[in-house]
């Protein structure tokens, strides 16, 4: 048998039993974290856009987008206006 590195027990959906025990969703998070840390770093934001288990994640990758994004845009606005 091959070594298991990373491994995370994984409930998608709360589980009812019969007894009317009801197992909770469990792990979601926790694979999300592992797996970003896998992720070819060009495949991210992809995940990151896809995934709804942390919307932290989401918030976070966006504000990142946003700062990039407005820094580029003051730099063009400069370099604009200095030429005019």
């Amino acid at each position: 048998m091959l070594p298991v590195s990373n491994a995370v027990r994984v409930r998608a959906i709360d589980e009812e039993l019969d007894e009317g025990i009801v197992l909770p969703a469990m792990g979601l998070k926790d694979l999300v974290d592992l797996t970003m840390q896998v992720v070819p770093e060009g495949l991210k934001r992809a995940f990151t856009a896809a995934q709804k288990v942390d919307i932290e994640l989401k918030k976070t990758q966006s504000h990142v987008i946003v700062t990039g994004a407005a820094t580029s845009a003051a730099g063009i606005a400069a370099c604009a206006s200095s030429i005019f």
